[in-house]
């Protein structure tokens, strides 16, 4: 191999290799415009609010619990907190007035990025007496399942 034919093939890598800097700037190029795309949408804040009288209050475990309320006739199911919560969530009050329906609200601002913020995030449930909180199920998958005991 000749002194010419080295130049020759040293000439052709060296073109090959601006090829392949250009294509790997042109993917990094394109990975931090979808990641900043990414970031963008995932930070949309919206708030979300979610109440209204109760005909029963089921506790479950810890801080959840659900609400049946009545819409023309059909009964519904509320879980509360609508919201993947941590500790003190959750309110419960005795201070309904006696003649009215024991009521709920819960208020939550959410992302799509961290999804609910705990700062933000609060629910709130008015009855009348301890007693009226029903017993409920709980189901933790292959951990066991079971039910809420009440102890007088």
């Amino acid at each position: 191999m000749t002194i010419k034919d080295m130049t020759k093939d040293n000439h052709f890598n060296n073109k090959i290799r601006g090829y392949m800097n250009e294509f790997y700037r042109f993917l990094i190029g394109i990975s931090i415009m979808i990641a900043v795309t990414i970031l963008i949408v995932g930070c949309e804040v919206t708030e979300h609010t979610s109440g209204g009288e109760v005909e029963a209050i089921y506790w479950h475990e810890g801080e959840r619990y659900t609400a049946v309320t009545e819409n023309a006739d059909v009964l519904e199911h509320h879980r509360i907190p609508p919201f993947a919560a941590g500790p003190g969530a959750v309110t419960l009050y005795k201070d309904a007035v006696p003649g009215e329906k024991s009521w709920y609200k819960c208020e939550w601002t959410r992302n799509n990025w961290t999804g609910a913020d705990p700062d933000l995030s609060y629910c709130d449930i008015h009855i009348h007496s301890i007693d009226e909180l029903g017993t409920g199920n709980w189901n933790h998958g292959k951990f066991g399942s079971g039910s809420t005991t009440r102890i007088d």
